[in-house]
């Protein structure tokens, strides 16, 4: 070993320091990388994270859209059916002669109630 530091005009400590500057060259070196994978390992992370997130976004304004549309659809059948019920009533009074004032009310109170399903419906 001496012959090879002789032959490389160096002393033991030089080698020693050269070394020692070399490993730790070496060690940062795989800390960067190390630190640099880890990054991008956060950073892969962090973007599937927001993709999940714009997903369920997605999916939870396409449910409440579909709640929205079915309530609507459920309203106008109600009122569909409140419509049909309140004109088969109408039917069944005779309209010939109003001359009972019961009777007059009755049509007056259900022509009433459908003027009010007819706005009703309008919205």
């Amino acid at each position: 070993m001496d012959g090879l530091l002789a032959l490389l005009g160096l002393k033991f400590s030089e080698l020693a320091t050269i070394v020692i500057s070399c490993v730790a060259l070496f060690l940062s070196w795989r800390t960067a990388a190390s630190s640099s994978s880890s990054s991008r390992d956060q950073h892969d992370a962090a973007t599937k994270q927001n993709e999940a997130e714009a997903k369920i976004a997605a999916i939870h304004a396409e449910v409440t859209h579909e709640q929205t549309r079915l309530q609507r659809d459920t309203d106008i059948i109600r009122w569909a059916g409140e419509a049909v019920a309140l004109l088969a009533e109408m039917a069944e009074l005779p309209v010939t002669t109003m001359e009972d004032d019961a009777r007059h009310r009755r049509w007056h109170s259900l022509r009433h109630r459908l003027s009010t399903q007819i706005d009703i419906g309008r919205f």
